[in-house]
């Protein structure tokens, strides 16, 4: 996302320099607001429904509605698409704290990576496929609407709605988000192996209750 910022980016930009703090050893401002979500989830012994967390965290920050305040990229296969996998950058790419990113004058991005916080020891390389360059990446928009849900998952939260409200979950009213997603024929399977033939059930977007972005 960096590199195909920076191609499209003002001149007088030239590069991007991104450090990943030690985890664990590093406080943040949100760590104080992660803290405070924390200790309200806690106090709740069930959270059954989306719209629960958004009350949660509407409370502590600014809520962002997935879809529809923020448009959703499928970045990972865009970037499949053009850029090497990065094995194959030249560098041990999760050990290094450091990247740097720099606009060369073909209009392509190549990327350093320091182990280090102060050495700078590394050297920039090309990290785009043969023939292709960092300009070519273009994800498509992930709509909101319908999304397979494999039925082992599906059986596994019916599963949980069982053992918590009892086997007549269903007939709950605030539970109606999941009898609607959930067929009933999806709590008969027992076995990977057996679930095999049941086709993926397709599932609604309910704009009522969005993922949530902090």
């Amino acid at each position: 996302m960096c590199s195909k910022w920076l191609v499209t980016a003002p001149l007088n930009v030239a590069s991007i320099e991104l450090v990943f703090p030690v985890t664990g050893h590093s406080f943040l401002p949100p760590d104080r607001v992660f803290g405070q979500i924390e200790r309200k989830l806690r106090k709740r012994e069930v959270i059954a429904m989306p719209s629960e967390y958004v009350e949660i965290f509407s409370e502590s920050a600014t809520t962002v509605e997935l879809g529809q305040e923020c448009r959703v990229f499928d970045w990972k296969t865009a970037v499949q698409e053009v850029l090497k996998p990065p094995g194959s950058w030249g560098f041990k790419f999760k050990e290094c704290k450091r990247y740097f990113l720099k606009r060369v004058r073909s209009g392509n991005v190549v990327i350093r990576g320091e182990v280090n916080y102060k050495n700078d020891l590394g050297t920039f390389v090309g990290i785009t496929q043969k023939g292709k360059t960092t300009r070519l990446i273009d994800p498509d928009e992930i709509s909101s609407g319908y999304h397979q849900v494999k039925p082992l998952k599906l059986r596994d939260v019916a599963t949980l709605l069982a053992k918590h409200f009892g086997e007549g979950w269903r007939a709950l009213q605030d539970l109606s988000y999941y009898a609607n997603v959930i067929p009933e024929q999806i709590e008969n399977i027992e076995t990977e192996e057996e679930s095999h033939n049941v086709p993926d059930t397709t599932c609604e977007f309910i704009p009522e209750l969005p993922a949530i972005l902090v």
